[in-house]
This record gives structure tokens, C-alpha cells and sequence, in this order.
């Protein structure tokens, strides 16, 4: 029983207090200033997404497939779905690395270093 009475117990100073009321006061204030903002910011992307969805249903809509060989007139300044595959007689040439790519249309280097 004697060694629990020779324990001291440090209590909170009264500037401690001070400090952290401060401190989370700050916090509150800033987490208020926040909020509207995020609300904005939510605002923008969902709107951003709606519009996408829009233009997508309407693309969807529109769009007419085609065969490749089938050119038309009529399709022009029209939004056509085309599926087929690209030929390219020239090599595409990459002269740092020395690589040379057949039948393709765009050769893209990605250099990683570690």
C-alpha cells in the first residue's frame, strides 16, 4: 500500500489546457472553412460525370457502324463507328535505340531507371 502512495501524478498545467483548446479551436475552423469547399468541389465532379453521361447516351444515339470499305458521302460531318485493321506500309523508326517497328502506326519509347 505504501509503494501506490510515493506514485506522483503529474496534472495538466493550466497553459497545457490553454494550448490544446487552441489548437482544436484551430482545427474546428479550418475543418469549417473546409466543408463548403468540398461541397463545391463534390458540386463540380458530380456535374462533370452527368455531363459525360450525357454526351455519351447522345454519341450512342447518333453513331452509325460501318464497314471500312463502305466510304459513303452520305456519313459526312456524321458520327460513324468503323472497325477494322490498320495497315501502314512505312516502318516506324526509333534511330536512338535502333528499333524498328513494321505494320504500325505509332511506336511510343517509356525509359524506367531504378
Amino acid at each position: 500500500m505504501q509503494h501506490l502512495a510515493q506514485k506522483s501524478v503529474k496534472l495538466p498545467s493550466h497553459s497545457d489546457f490553454e494550448d490544446k483548446f487552441a489548437y482544436s479551436v484551430g482545427r474546428f475552423i479550418v475543418g469549417c472553412v473546409l466543408i463548403p469547399f468540398s461541397l463545391v468541389l463534390l458540386w463540380k465532379n458530380e456535374k462533370k460525370v452527368v455531363t459525360y453521361t450525357k454526351c455519351m447516351a447522345e454519341g450512342r444515339k447518333q453513331v452509325r457502324s460501318v464497314q471500312p470499305e463502305d466510304a459513303d458521302e452520305l456519313n459526312e460531318f456524321e458520327l460513324v463507328h468503323v472497325t477494322g485493321t490498320t495497315v501502314n506500309s512505312q516502318e516506324v523508326v526509333d534511330c536512338e535505340l535502333g528499333v524498328v517497328a513494321h505494320n504500325c502506326y505509332r511506336l511510343k519509347r517509356k525509359v524506367e531507371m531504378y
